[in-house]
C-alpha cells in the first residue's frame, strides 16, 4: 500500500470533502485516495496542515503527504468560487444488480413509507410479497452527494437503509459517510438503491 511520501492526485483518485471533526466539532477537510491515505486537514493548500485534534482517532492515518499541484490548484479554484455557487447535480440512477461503494456528504434524511414510495396499498394481497424485506423494516431514505471539492459536477445517490442501521451510525446532515449500495428492483416499478453497508467517517 502506497502512502506517506508518495505524491497524491487525480491518478490515485484523490478526493477532498469539507466535513466536521466528530471529536472536537471543528470544520475540517477529509482527504482520501486509493493509495490508502486518510487524513483530516485544518485547511487546504500548502503546507497542508493536518488537523491537530486531541483525540488520536480524529486523524485516521497521520502521514506526511505530497499533493499533486494540478489537483491542489483545482481545489483552490473551487474554493474561490462564490459561496452560493455549486456544480450541477447529477443523480446516479440505480440498475438492478449494480453495486457501488463510495464516500459522500449527507444532504437529506427522510422517513419513508415503502407502500407509498412504490405506489402500492398495504391492502393489496401481493404487496408484501413484492416488497419482501422492505415491508418488514422501518426504513429511511438518504441522499448523499459523493463528489469532492475537485469535481466539476456533484454525483448524487438516493438510497434506502434500515432505520436501525442508520441510527447506529449517529450521522446527521453534512456528515461524511462511506457506504455500499446495491441496485434492486420490484416487478413493475423503477429500480432503487438499497444500502448494505454504511459508516460515519
Amino acid at each position: 500500500m502506497l502512502y506517506g511520501d508518495a505524491v497524491h492526485g487525480a491518478w490515485c483518485n484523490a478526493r477532498t470533502y469539507p466535513t466536521t471533526c466528530r471529536y472536537c466539532g471543528k470544520k475540517v477537510f477529509y482527504f482520501s485516495c486509493d493509495c490508502g491515505c486518510r487524513v483530516l486537514f485544518d485547511s487546504l493548500g500548502w503546507p497542508w496542515h493536518k488537523h491537530d485534534c486531541q483525540s488520536p482517532e480524529a486523524i485516521i492515518r497521520q502521514v506526511d503527504i505530497d499533493i499533486e499541484r494540478e489537483y491542489a490548484e483545482r481545489i483552490a479554484r473551487r474554493q474561490q468560487k462564490p459561496r452560493e455557487w455549486e456544480p450541477p447535480i447529477c443523480p446516479y440512477c440505480p440498475e438492478e444488480g449494480k453495486k457501488v461503494s463510495d464516500l459522500g456528504l449527507v444532504r437529506e434524511v427522510n422517513p419513508v413509507n415503502v407502500y407509498k414510495k412504490f405506489r402500492m396499498s398495504p391492502d393489496m394481497p401481493l404487496a408484501p410479497t413484492f416488497l419482501g424485506e422492505l415491508a418488514k423494516n422501518d426504513l429511511v431514505q438518504i441522499t448523499v452527494h459523493a463528489s469532492d471539492l475537485g469535481s466539476d459536477t456533484i454525483l448524487s445517490y438516493t438510497f434506502l437503509v434500515k432505520k436501525s442501521r442508520w441510527n447506529r451510525t449517529g450521522a446527521i446532515r453534512e456528515d461524511l459517510l462511506s457506504f455500499t449500495i446495491v441496485g434492486r428492483a420490484i416487478p413493475g416499478r423503477e429500480p432503487y438503491w438499497l444500502c448494505t453497508e454504511i459508516e460515519r467517517l
